[in-house]
């Protein structure tokens, strides 16, 4: 939910989206379509193209986003470790780290190697690209399949979509032209079982065709479900690199590094500027930043940056050699929904920890 901004403004990307998907046309794309028996080779790579996940560099010096003055050794591109994809001439093996589980994924029109259909092997046995539609069931899983140009695959939201924040997709969900569905018990969302049933008439009227894509703590073992964890992720573009785990289900790993290494690229760059304006300056000097974002009926959400790698905010705070205001200790009130995760601060509240100097970000 609160996670969703962990990216950078969509709005940015859409023109790296747009050349990705042009250089799609020009490269040597994974196939988009099934295979016949005629058309099949069993020694031939059909998967020329592959996730690559970003690369490692090495740390920089940062200033510590808690405000305390001190610098410490930061490294900012560590790629994601939860999760992995091997690449098998016709087929590929999702490895989900987090819940330690497989996804096996075969081209469609060809079969997986026997061996890999034992019993228990795989939680999920899946042809590709995948075309049978897609349930989200958390707004930060929304991003990605926009990026791929993917959003009307989305038939599905499950679970309160109050929290969307993607226009588009509200208007699917709201417009009856349009497929998309919000699949929860509006008078009780956290009735865990009748959701339960809800979702399961929901993969019956689309045949068990959709493709659920459920949160890092969603029941893994649910039907017609894989387990997206990028909101577990330690940095920044270890969570932009699960980009790749949504392509792979499309065949899209191609267009999905392009937009990874144009951002990649683009995330640095702004971040080694930032380093050199504020490079001759003191700690105490430095742009000082309040992050409060407000949330009707819930009051402001304000920073908590303990560390560097707390949330995205604290990472962007150092990225850009920034002081970042956090949350004193017992000020305000926690939210008991989600378990107790979030603060919140009333007006009179947040205006205690208000600086002299600050950039206000949020609503």
């Amino acid at each position: 939910m609160i996670r969703s901004t962990v990216f950078l403004s969509i709005v940015l990307f859409l023109c790296a989206t747009a050349r990705a998907q042009q250089a799609l046309e020009g490269s040597a794309a994974n196939l988009q379509k099934c295979l016949t028996d005629d058309d099949f080779d069993p020694e031939l790579d059909y998967f020329p193209s592959k996730w690559e996940p970003s690369q490692y560099i090495p740390a920089a010096t940062k200033l510590d986003p808690a405000g305390d003055g001190n610098f410490i050794e930061f490294n900012q591109d560590v790629t994601t470790d939860l999760f992995s994809i091997s690449y098998h001439k016709y087929y590929k093996i999702i490895t989900n780290h987090f819940v330690n589980q497989t996804y096996l994924l075969y081209l469609c029109g060809t079969e997986p190697p026997t061996e890999e259909l034992e019993e228990g092997r795989h939680h999920l046995v899946l042809p590709i690209p995948h075309t049978g539609g897609v349930a989200v069931t958390e707004t930060p899983q929304i991003p990605y399949l926009e990026l791929l140009g993917l959003r009307n695959q989305i038939v599905g939201y499950i679970g309160d979509d109050q929290w969307v924040s993607s226009p588009c997709l509200n208007y699917m969900l709201d417009n009856n032209d349009y497929e998309a569905e919000t699949v929860v018990n509006a008078d009780d969302p956290y009735n865990a079982t009748i959701n339960q049933q809800l979702t399961q008439e929901f993969l019956d009227k689309h045949d068990n065709n959709v493709l659920i894509f459920g949160g890092p703590y969603f029941d893994p073992t649910a039907n017609r479900t894989v387990i997206a964890a990028a909101t577990q992720e330690r940095t920044t573009v270890a969570t932009f690199d699960w980009l790749g785990y949504y392509a792979a289900y499309f065949n899209l790993e191609d267009m999905s590094n392009q937009i990874v290494a144009e951002t990649k690229a683009r995330y640095d760059c702004s971040s080694a500027n930032a380093e050199r304006v504020s490079a001759d300056q003191s700690a105490e000097d430095r742009t000082v930043v309040l992050w409060a974002t407000y949330f009707e009926g819930y009051n402001w959400s304000v920073a908590e940056c303990p560390s560097w790698d707390t949330t995205y905010y604290c990472e962007y705070a150092m990225h850009c050699g920034a002081r970042i205001l956090s949350r004193p200790e017992g000020l305000g009130w926690k939210n008991p929904e989600f378990g107790g995760r979030y603060w919140y601060l009333d007006d009179d509240q947040l205006l205690e920890v208000r600086s002299l100097t600050f950039l206000l970000f949020g609503r």
